[in-house]
């Protein structure tokens, strides 16, 4: 049982490297493409992130699970899985705003103030203090804090839906 857990980790590790890599790859290419910071088509990541977590628990179900997964252990893989991903990335957003371009924390606030504008309900005093708060919690490590607990919770719940439909117990 032991290693069949050590083995279902393993597993889950590869595609939680090969769902960062993806979610770094098409991160770089929003960054070339100088896509807007609150685009919807952002939201491909969370494709990605359920398209690795479907296919690790598919791959350990087939090939290492004799074709068999109860919901508990495809959970647990996909869980890894999408964790370990949001790590990782989490990590390279730390990286690449605190070194690469820093300049990133100042189109999030910009992004922020042009949407309170937008709003229209808030005065240029209320504006500003909505700013200057955002700024204290606006740098690379509290972003990137933030994105990997927000990420933690997606993936839980696209886990806990996935292995709905991996799950394939013996009658």
């Amino acid at each position: 049982m032991e290693e069949n857990q050590k083995s279902s980790f393993k597993v889950a590790l590869n595609y939680a490297l090969i769902t960062a890599a993806l979610l770094i790859v098409i991160d770089l290419i929003f960054y070339v493409m100088d896509t807007a910071y609150d685009s919807k088509i952002k939201y491909v990541a969370y494709l990605i992130f359920i398209g690795g977590i479907i296919w690790g628990q598919k791959v350990y179900r087939d090939a290492h699970s004799e074709g068999l997964i109860s919901y508990g252990k495809s959970f647990s893989v996909g869980f890894t899985v999408g964790f370990f991903a949001a790590l990782i990335a989490a990590v390279y957003a730390y990286a690449f705003m605190k070194f690469f371009d820093p300049t990133i924390i100042a189109k999030i606030l910009e992004t922020s103030e042009q949407s309170m504008i937008n709003r229209g309900d808030l005065t240029d005093q209320q504006i500003e203090d909505a700013l200057s708060i955002s700024a204290k919690f606006t740098t690379p490590l509290m972003v990137s804090i933030m994105a990997l607990i927000f990420n933690t919770i997606a993936v839980t719940i696209i886990s806990l839906v996935t292995s709905i439909f991996i799950k394939k117990e013996a009658n």
